[in-house]
């Protein structure tokens, strides 16, 4: 009786690992999210800006048009790397948006 709730309880811990990897992968919707690329730091266009239809831009400036929350997650970083953004379920202004191609010419 002992090994099959154990078997059941390791079922349900590495399902639980496998959801929760797939909610970190998954876009958030109604969400712009805009942090700084630093490997593009050097650019004119270090901001990258992930809309919430999930298309993602390089600008020079970001202007926020409602709140805004700043999240720091370093043992939890968005699927980019980023550890350090800003989040917004308001409508954002790019200055300049261009594609990554765009920007790396």
């Amino acid at each position: 009786m002992e090994q099959l709730q154990l078997e059941r309880d390791i079922e349900k811990y590495f399902s639980d690992l496998k959801t929760l990897e797939e909610m970190r992968k998954k876009k958030t919707k109604g969400v712009t999210i805009v942090h700084i690329n630093k490997n593009l730091l050097n650019t004119t266009h270090p901001c990258r800006v992930e809309t919430e239809d999930g298309k993602v831009w390089y600008c020079k400036s970001v202007k926020f048009l409602g709140n805004t929350e700043m999240k720091f997650k370093p043992d939890n970083p968005r699927p980019c790397g980023a550890r350090l953004w800003l989040e917004t379920g308001f409508p954002v202004e790019m200055e300049d948006p261009k594609t990554y191609s765009e920007v790396r010419k």
